[in-house]
């Protein structure tokens, strides 16, 4: 799978990339090398090993290809990934805490994390199975959208993934989110707080 550098990258920007598998993929989801597993490691699968999602980070060094290619061994699974580039972060530890959760819900959970500092960006990101969603529309709350599509319509093995975040104005407890499906289905989810800049 090959998935595009948002436009506009500059060396010192945060990318973090997120793909979404159908089926049990975990033990083989690969970046190309420079790309930093998010604290929990590799995503993983959902317990039922009905999808697996992966979250990656790096920080941009100018150098770095306009593609960027994920490989797994499992054929004939379908694939939905995307790419974000952030701002205004740590430059030296961008991601402050992560967790995740899964589950079999038409309204995902997007769990909640304890932050320790002001000012930090709340990202959701989750990996649905099949194609029961309502395209460009996570839920999520108040956040602010960046993606909710799919691999494929109609067809079997196919998978979705969505995506928004909110800032954090004061350090706490983020509260949960719901992402909005329109059945219910398996899920992984990971919620990452983004340190702002010192």
């Amino acid at each position: 799978m090959t998935i595009p550098k948002p436009g506009g990258t500059s060396a010192g920007d945060l990318l973090i990339v997120a793909v979404a598998t159908d089926g049990d993929t975990s033990a083989t989801l690969a970046p190309p090398p420079s790309w930093n597993l998010n604290s929990l490691g590799l995503g993983g699968h959902d317990g039922s090993g009905a999808v697996t999602f992966g979250v990656w980070w790096k920080i941009a060094d100018g150098a770095e290809a306009a593609d960027v290619n994920f490989d797994w061994a499992v054929d004939g699974e379908q694939a939905y990934g995307w790419m974000m580039r952030f701002t205004g972060h740590d430059p030296s530890s961008p991601i402050a805490t992560s967790a995740v959760t899964t589950g079999n819900l038409t309204d995902p959970i997007s769990t909640n994390l304890i932050t320790s500092s002001d000012g930090n960006l709340i990202l959701r990101l989750a990996g649905f199975d099949d194609d029961d969603i309502t395209l460009d529309v996570p839920g999520l709350g108040s956040h602010n959208a960046i993606t909710m599509d799919r691999s494929n319509t109609g067809v079997q093995n196919t998978v979705s993934g969505g995506a928004g975040y909110i800032i954090q104005s004061t350090a706490g407890d983020t509260g949960t989110e719901t992402y909005t499906l329109t059945a219910k289905e398996q899920y992984r989810s990971i919620t990452l707080a983004i340190r702002p800049a010192p």
